[in-house]
C-alpha cells in the first residue's frame, strides 16, 4: 500500500498506525491553510487519515473554543487545501463515538440517531456533516468507541488508574457505576486501514469489540493484573455532569464490508498498559492522578 498522509501521527493513535503502515505525517498545524497546501503539493498522497484533534472530552468542556477551532475548523482547512491539490484518492475522517450521546437502546449500530452532550462531540458531529456534504473525493467516517492500549494518556481513565496503581497509596476514582466497548487501539488503526481499502464512499462505520464492560469490574482486572494493594477513593471532581453511564456498540457494517473485527481480548490490552506504564519514570505515573472516567 502506498504510504498514507495523516494528520495527528504523533498522537496516541497515530503512533500505533505509523508502526502498522507507512504514513507520511503532517508537520505543523492544522490552521495552517499555506503549509497544508504545501505538504499535499509536496507528497500528492493518494489516500488521507484525518486524525489530529483535540479528543479529551473533560477538556472541551473548559475550552470549547479551542475544540471547535481544532476539530472542525482543522478538518475544514484540510479538506480545502485537499480540494486546492487535486486530491482525488480516498480520505478517512476518524470520528467518535461520543456523537451518539445517550441511548436506551443498546448495542448502537450506525442508523442510531446522534445526541451529542459535549463540545467535543459537537465539533465531531459537525466535522462529520462537513464531510458528508463534500463531493470532491472519496470521504469515509469512522467512529471508534473507546480505545485503549500502550501509549494513552493519563488524562484518559484506565491508564489512569494504572499510573496511580503504580505510585501507590490511595487511588482517586470517578463513577465505578458506568460501562464503556473498550477495543485495543491496534485493532483500532487496522480498521482504520481496512477502511481505505475496502470502506464504501459516503458511510458510516463503528468500530468496537460489541462488548459492554463495567468500569469498576476492568479496575479490579487491572488491580489484579498489578498485584498491588491500594485504597480506594471516590473524587467527586472525576465524575463527569451528564456522563453517558452506558455503552455498548455494534461493529457488524465494517465486519461485513471489510472483514474487520477486534483481536485483542481486553485482558491482553490491560496487561500491556501496566507493562509499557512499568516501563516510565513514577513521575509520569503521578501525573495520571487527576483524570476523569
Amino acid at each position: 500500500m502506498n504510504p498514507i498522509f495523516v494528520t495527528g501521527a504523533g498522537g496516541f493513535a497515530g503512533s500505533h498506525l505509523s508502526s502498522l503502515c507507512s504514513v507520511i505525517p503532517l508537520q505543523g498545524k492544522l490552521a495552517d491553510l499555506d503549509n497544508l497546501k504545501l505538504q499535499l503539493e509536496k507528497h500528492k498522497p493518494r489516500s488521507v487519515i484525518h486524525l489530529a484533534a483535540q479528543s479529551h472530552v473533560g477538556s472541551s468542556f473548559k475550552n470549547p473554543r479551542e475544540t471547535y477551532e481544532v476539530n472542525f475548523l482543522g478538518t475544514f482547512n484540510l479538506i480545502e487545501a485537499l480540494k486546492a491539490t487535486d486530491f482525488k484518492g480516498r480520505f478517512l475522517y476518524v470520528s467518535s463515538a461520543d456523537v451518539y450521546g445517550s441511548s436506551k437502546t443498546l448495542p448502537i449500530d450506525e442508523s442510531h440517531d446522534c445526541n451529542p452532550r459535549s463540545p467535543y462531540a459537537v465539533s465531531k458531529r459537525a466535522a462529520e456533516l462537513l464531510c458528508l456534504h463534500e463531493k470532491a473525493f472519496d470521504i469515509i467516517i469512522a467512529r471508534p468507541f473507546n480505545h485503549i492500549g500502550p501509549g494513552q494518556s493519563a488524562h484518559f481513565a484506565l491508564p489512569s488508574f494504572v499510573r496511580q496503581l503504580k505510585a501507590g497509596g490511595i487511588m482517586r476514582v470517578g463513577n465505578l457505576h458506568t460501562t464503556r466497548d473498550f477495543c485495543d487501539v491496534r485493532d483500532m488503526v487496522k480498521g482504520y486501514v481496512q477502511l481505505l481499502e475496502k470502506g464504501k464512499p459516503g458511510e458510516i462505520y463503528n468500530l468496537c469489540r460489541g462488548e459492554e464492560y463495567l468500569i469498576e469490574d476492568v479496575l479490579h482486572q487491572i488491580i489484579a493484573i498489578s498485584g498491588r494493594t491500594v485504597i480506594l477513593e471516590k473524587d467527586p471532581l472525576l465524575v463527569r455532569e451528564g456522563e453517558q453511564l452506558r455503552m455498548l456498540g455494534s461493529y457488524a457494517k465494517i465486519y461485513k464490508d471489510t472483514g474487520w473485527e477486534p483481536e485483542i481480548t481486553l485482558s491482553t490490552s490491560l496487561e500491556h498498559i501496566w507493562e509499557d506504564t512499568c516501563k516510565k519514570p513514577l513521575l509520569q505515573a503521578l501525573q495520571g492522578k487527576m483524570a476523569p472516567i
